[in-house]
């Protein structure tokens, strides 16, 4: 976010994780960074006979959102959305009605493959962030020019997530996955940048927001470092404020940020489900906001903008609606609808963003159902069994549940991401007991995104927050973890960090800013990794999941090519699935983007699409006619 050049109303910020597994926070996600046009074989088929129902989703008409995240305000009061989920940008009048919509989905001038955020300049040009490109539009939505590509060089993206304008309308950009800023002109030329991995004063790890202030002073949510740092507009660093927690001035996945006309700073504390305002130095002033659905309470928070009378505009991301507060946090409005529901099914249960995945010893699929805050148990059929969980802080409740597990006494894990901790059920899906919290310490988790049990039942957590693997006892007492963050052997980058194992208990890990995963052994020593940047076979964007099949096999959800790769034990690349002659594959629906991938006994291939709320199943190829 920014403030305009007359200080007259906020410019921009940024948005996700696509998703939104996110906030719960990840982004969710792992959900987020997905190229606009990473080509690439996609992997995924539609149906498995009665196993995977496919219908067309419900539209969604004006003034409807799907996961709203970039968010901004121009000088007439006119508020700019960034409908992520309909791949479109949506325009409302200070009246917060809606005035028009410009974009589809697709790869062309003018099109959107994942838009995340908007900012508007002191022309009133619209600039979009979308995938790994920038795309600049005039104040009527006509397109004007579009630069960046995915890749390394000064002028391209390795993973952006957030935007904003100065009062000269050059162009900042957060690069999330790279941990760097970067700096373009109003016509898109590069001209500077700054930032590196690491926790010191002006390094950044896995920034998600970006605002400019009154003097162009460049403000970052520096989100594995849980705090806020403020950059010169030349990049040199000037100070920072926050930690890792829950109480004032503390940050559980800061998201967004905006600069208000009075000089305060406002950030949207994801994890927390919270708005935080401090003065411009930093010091806390207020907070509010609660988990919730309610007039004032919110889901998983991503962006935030201010208004030229200092009111404070929400992408309630969550719940799908942008909120109004006033500049002192008490709520006025709201506008835009609920999420209709999507006739996407396995079976007779709609899903909204699943993410998790596990198949249980008796076949039973069991779905971390993301966006509907519950868990959803399948026969090998598809036909359901059960649900269970609701949207709550509780035993039994949910808050994003991002990623499941099975162990051997068919134990129910969830990942319960939101709420940063592990919950654990029986078999007859009774809570049991759970262990986590927020924290940097042993046992605590930060933003953890991958769960897995092993053949003795450890249970092992990937804490992308923390960058570090955490390995418990079957009861949840904490044994060990490894890792940290950077960019060498044993060390991790970025929120997303899934992990599985293998019959030889090697830990295997995702390492997504590094573009790579991570083999490492029963104690977790590090053993060798595999992949780098690129979009080339055995290469992968921002990999977000991995599973093992019991020849021992290595899935990868390579998110950002929008596909799904399997490498064999020693990360040997052996074919893009749906490409080799391993599996039938029904055409893929254009655009999908597979999430976490788990083998069925009978060798078929399940896999979560959460972006297009559905399930697919990849039946093994028919042996061919004597």
């Amino acid at each position: 976010m920014s403030v305009s050049p007359d200080d007259t109303s906020d410019l921009t910020r940024r948005a996700l994780l696509g998703g939104a597994a996110a906030a719960g926070v990840l982004a969710t996600p792992a959900a987020g960074l997905l190229a606009t046009s990473a080509s690439a074989a996609s992997a995924a088929p539609v149906e498995a006979g009665a196993a995977a129902a496919v219908k067309a989703s419900a539209p969604f008409g004006p003034g409807e959102f799907r996961c709203p995240q970039g968010i901004s305000v121009n000088r007439a009061g006119h508020i700019v959305v960034v409908d992520n989920g309909n791949q479109r940008v949506q325009v409302f009048g200070a009246d917060r009605q809606f005035r028009f919509a410009f974009g589809a989905k697709g790869e062309a001038d003018g099109e959107f493959g994942f838009p995340v955020d908007v900012a508007i300049d002191s022309d009133g040009r619209l600039v979009v962030l979308d995938g790994y490109r920038v795309q600049v539009f005039d104040p009527n939505g006509t397109f004007a020019f579009a630069f960046g590509s995915a890749g390394e060089d000064d002028a391209q993206f390795a993973g952006p997530t957030a935007l904003a304008v100065d009062s000269a309308n050059n162009i900042i950009v957060v690069d999330s996955a790279s941990h760097q800023v970067k700096v373009f002109d109003r016509g898109g030329r590069f001209r500077l940048k700054f930032g590196s991995l690491g926790s010191g004063p002006g390094q950044l790890n896995a920034p998600l927001g970006v605002a400019v202030d009154r003097h162009d002073n460049i403000v970052v949510t520096d989100q594995a470092n849980h705090r806020i740092q403020v950059f010169s507009p030349a990049g040199r660093y000037v100070t920072h404020f926050g930690s890792l927690g829950s109480g004032p001035g503390e940050f559980s996945f800061p998201f967004g940020v905006a600069v208000s006309g009075n000089g305060q700073i406002v950030v949207t504390d994801a994890g927390n489900h919270r708005i935080q305002v401090f003065d411009s130095s930093g010091w806390f002033v207020r907070a509010f906001g609660t988990l919730g659905t309610g007039d004032g309470q919110v889901n998983s928070p991503f962006n935030v903008t201010t208004d030229s009378q200092n009111n404070i505009l929400v992408a309630d991301s969550g719940n799908d609606r942008v909120q109004v507060f006033s500049a002192t946090g008490a709520y006025l409005a709201q506008f835009g609808a609920p999420r209709r529901k999507v006739a996407r099914t396995v079976g007779e249960s709609d899903f909204l963003f699943p993410t998790g995945i596990a198949i249980a010893a008796t076949g039973d699929i069991v779905i971390a159902d993301t966006g509907n805050h519950r868990i959803q148990v399948f026969d090998e059929s598809g036909g359901l069994v059960a649900r269970f969980g609701s949207l709550g802080t509780g035993r039994g409740q949910f808050n994003f549940p991002y990623s499941v597990a099975v162990d051997s006494t068919g134990r129910i894990l969830v990942l319960d991401s939101g709420n940063q901790r592990i919950q654990v059920f029986s078999p007859e899906r009774e809570f049991l007991f759970q262990f986590g919290g927020v924290g940097a310490g042993e046992g605590k988790f930060s933003s953890p995104s991958g769960l897995a049990v092993d053949g003795q039942d450890r249970i092992i957590v990937g804490d992308g927050g923390s960058s570090r693997v955490q390995v418990f006892d079957p009861s949840g007492r904490f044994l060990f973890q490894f890792g940290s963050s950077g960019t060498g052997a044993g060390q991790f980058s970025g929120w997303s960090l899934d992990v599985t194992t293998g019959a030889d208990g090697r830990i295997i890990a995702s390492d997504g800013h590094n573009h790579r995963v991570q083999v490492f052994d029963a104690s977790g020593r590090h053993m060798f990794s595999f992949g780098s940047m690129g979009a080339e076979v055995g290469q992968f964007r921002e990999p977000a999941a991995v599973q093992t099949d019991p020849e021992g096999n290595i899935y990868v959800s390579d998110l950002g090519n929008a596909r799904i790769q399997k490498f064999d034990s020693s990360g040997g690349f052996l074919a893009l699935v749906g490409a080799d002659e391993q599996f039938e594959i029904l055409p893929p629906d254009e655009g999908e983007t597979c999430e976490k991938p788990a083998i069925a006994a009978d060798g078929r291939l399940i896999i979560t699409d959460a972006a297009n709320d559905l399930v697919r199943i990849v039946e093994r190829a028919r042996p061919s006619a004597a």
